[in-house]
């Protein structure tokens, strides 16, 4: 799906929650359930980050992605993603 159709995609969307949920699913490249799941607890404004258990991945310990937040020289916000142990 390229960004326009996305974008297109949400201008159809009636409902204003789940329409969130769909930028949310965009913006970080999460799967639902992961995204469905995360909680304030999974957001660090200080270091800028979003970290949460990768239920798909917990099971050959790898479950940990952490996003980072932040913008690229007043690009837009950028959501970049690492595994993590922590």
């Amino acid at each position: 799906m390229t960004e326009e159709q996305h974008r297109l995609f949400l201008e159809t969307e009636k409902d204003l929650e789940f329409g969130h949920f769909l930028e949310m699913l965009w913006e970080t490249g999460g799967s639902q359930t992961d995204i469905a799941c995360l909680h304030r607890d999974n957001i660090h404004l200080a270091e800028r980050r979003i970290v949460y258990g990768r239920q798909k991945l917990a099971s050959r310990d790898k479950g940990i992605a952490a996003l980072a937040i932040g913008s690229s020289r007043g690009q837009r916000t950028r959501i970049t993603a690492t595994n993590s142990s922590v």
